[in-house]
């Protein structure tokens, strides 16, 4: 079993390397495409100030630098904790990836940029890797020791230990990011490139940065351009054909930074302002907790009925937050920020009849989805009993779900809406707040006078109630807006409230409807 893992570490170490010559000769095989170039040889002879021959050496002391490390760092690994580690399922290894990417592209911008605004470290250390102002793909670990110290091995360590990944694991994370970073210094735009076509980040938007005027921009690597955008070194281009073949990268003219910078900010508070929202909305509910004539379940039977802690609820909700942003993250990435600039704000009467199409697009979508998890004994018993460990509802416990259910329900539901309506990112930052604050009063578990949201809307605390407890859980799936689903297809229990004689109010359904 230790030779087994030991095998899957030093696998880790080497596998990446060899992948990085392999993936590397391929796209040498492949240079006398002219077709497909980014740069001509000409141009490639004359810009570069030294040898390939330099270069292939430079890479081989970088990688042999990396190797000794690796092997350092396995003397102080503790292979006893190493004996109970397991492979875990498929879509955790996708979890472990998306927040391995996001750690090391975020260490990585920061090092990058700050190695370029440094003159000293541009001049002695990050100044080698551009010495290849036209990029050869074996040259993406041309860099000074140090350089390759700081950027890929503490950024892989950090990737490595903050997403959890097994041995195994890495040996593919790591071998993915040989390969995304060989192609990203190809200076190739290859027809078919899967990585050109889930990536903005590719290798014309990295040549654009080894080029003299883009020095200070697209510091993202190795595989998004979120920090380039939110932080606005971000310099977006154009393939343009050469009349000798193949392609230049050009930068766009003229950009409108303003509307650009509006734009990011838009996106960024789509993302957090309804985060935030949560917290404060529940936050007053908490604050109200203890008005007894208004709850819809006493103190004693909410500790009684429920079996999570509130401090394991809270962790709960941080990591869905934390997982809704990097997925929020990523998806901002993959759309096209072109289109996007000149969007102007729609009309009142618009973003109404955005908001209703929304709000019924995402009602069809949880609808269904949220039935089915109660339908499905597989889905129910590892992922939706989760949320039902609280069968009298915290307000702060809305996003109480497990992760799948989080991406299922709420992320994908989310973008369905925003996509289907048409809304503008800063007309989502209003619909995801209010969906919030309905998510939040839906599982406050209290009936408090005057609440608006119980005026408007059937589906509410009371509602919602009745489906977490053990009668009603598979009817009211209907969520967070109206009942309509329910009624139509059969699955809607309705219900009176009843005072309590100590104080407070019970739901209770309806048992004889005429």
């Amino acid at each position: 079993m230790m030779a087994f893992l030991v095998s899957d570490e030093m696998l880790g170490t080497f596998v990446p390397i060899a992948v990085y010559w392999i993936y590397s000769g391929i796209y040498v095989m492949l240079d006398d495409l002219n077709q497909y170039r980014l740069h001509t040889k000409a141009e490639e002879e004359k810009k570069n100030v030294i040898s390939k021959g330099t270069v292939v050496k430079g890479v081989l002391v970088q990688q042999a630098f990396q190797i000794g490390v690796s092997l350092f760092l396995f003397t102080f690994k503790n292979s006893d904790r190493s004996f109970i580690q397991r492979q875990p399922s498929r879509y955790v290894i996708f979890l472990q990836f998306i927040v391995a990417m996001v750690v090391m592209d975020t260490w990585q911008y920061f090092m990058h940029r700050l190695m370029h605004m440094n003159k000293f470290l541009y001049k002695h250390i990050h100044s080698k890797h551009h010495a290849l102002v036209v990029p050869y793909p074996y040259g993406a670990m041309y860099n000074h020791i140090l350089e390759g110290l700081i950027l890929d091995i503490i950024g892989g360590v950090l990737s490595f230990l903050v997403s959890g990944m097994t041995p195994r694991t890495a040996i593919y994370f790591f071998s993915f990011t040989a390969i995304k970073s060989v192609d990203d210094h190809s200076a190739m735009w290859l027809p078919g490139n899967l990585l050109h076509v889930f990536f903005n980040n590719n290798s014309a938007y990295h040549d654009i940065h080894h080029q003299l005027y883009g020095t200070k921009y697209n510091f993202s690597q190795p595989f998004f351009v979120t920090w380039d955008k939110i932080l606005g070194t971000h310099m977006p281009f154009t393939l343009e054909k050469r009349k000798e073949g193949g392609f230049e990268a050009r930068p766009v003219k003229k950009i409108n930074w303003p509307m650009m910078a509006s734009l990011v900010l838009d996106d960024l508070l789509c993302t957090f302002v309804p985060i935030a929202v949560y917290w404060m909305y529940s936050g007053i509910y908490v604050l109200l907790g203890d008005l007894k004539e208004y709850r819809l379940h006493n103190k004693v039977e909410e500790d009684k009925k429920n079996i999570v802690s509130k401090k394991t609820v809270v962790k709960g909700v941080l990591l869905q937050q934390a997982f809704q942003i990097l997925v929020s993250l990523l998806i901002l990435t993959l759309m096209n920020d072109d289109n996007r600039v000149n969007l102007p704000q729609p009309a009142l009467h618009v973003i109404f009849l955005q908001f209703i199409v929304a709000m019924v697009v995402m009602d069809t979508w949880q609808y269904f989805m949220h039935r089915l998890m109660h339908i499905n004994k597989f889905l129910y018993k590892h992922i939706h009993s989760k949320h039902h460990a609280l069968v009298v509802p915290y307000p702060y416990g809305a996003m109480y779900n497990h992760l799948l259910e989080g991406l299922i329900l709420d992320i994908i539901g989310g973008v369905l809406s925003y996509f289907a309506s048409g809304m503008t990112p800063r007309t989502a930052m209003y619909f995801l707040s209010f969906s919030t604050i309905k998510s939040v009063d839906d599982h406050s578990s209290m009936w408090l006078p005057g609440n608006l949201l119980h005026v408007f809307f059937n589906n509410n605390s009371a509602y919602h109630d009745i489906h977490h407890q053990l009668y009603g859980i598979k009817y009211n799936f209907s969520q967070p807006f109206f009942i309509t689903w329910d009624k139509i297809l059969g699955t809607h229990m309705p219900f009176l409230l009843e005072k309590r004689k100590e104080g407070g109010f019970e739901a209770r359904p309806i048992k004889k409807i005429n």
